[in-house]
């Protein structure tokens, strides 16, 4: 169920919905689609939400990666991580990292 509420264990709202949306795009290759989900969740997600913003750059940075962009593409992942303290970095955070990594040597970096 989507929603425009906060989350709960019963519904997402929009911009978490887009945030799914655009990893599992980015992840396709399906890079338009992915940086058009990445502007709705920029748009829509609160701004006191900054891990989450993270996680958006990260996929963007998938994106890039994908899109051939390699160097733009790993800058991006880990400015993305640099920008919150340590202890916002979070194990899924991590991981998506270092799946920009693995895309960015040839790997499936998920699975």
């Amino acid at each position: 169920m989507e929603t425009d509420e906060d989350a709960s264990v019963f519904c997402m709202p929009r911009w978490g919905y887009s945030l799914t949306k655009t990893l599992v795009h980015a992840r396709l290759g399906n890079i338009a689609q992915s940086r058009a989900e990445q502007d709705t969740a920029d748009a829509l997600r609160p701004r006191h939400l900054e891990r989450y913003a993270a996680h958006t750059n990260v996929h963007r940075a998938l994106s890039v990666v994908k899109s051939g962009d390699v160097g733009p593409g790993l800058d991006m992942a880990r400015e993305a991580l640099a920008s919150l303290p340590e202890g916002h970095r979070s194990q899924v955070l991590r991981g998506f990292v270092a799946e920009v990594k693995a895309a960015a040597q040839g790997g499936a970096g998920h699975g």
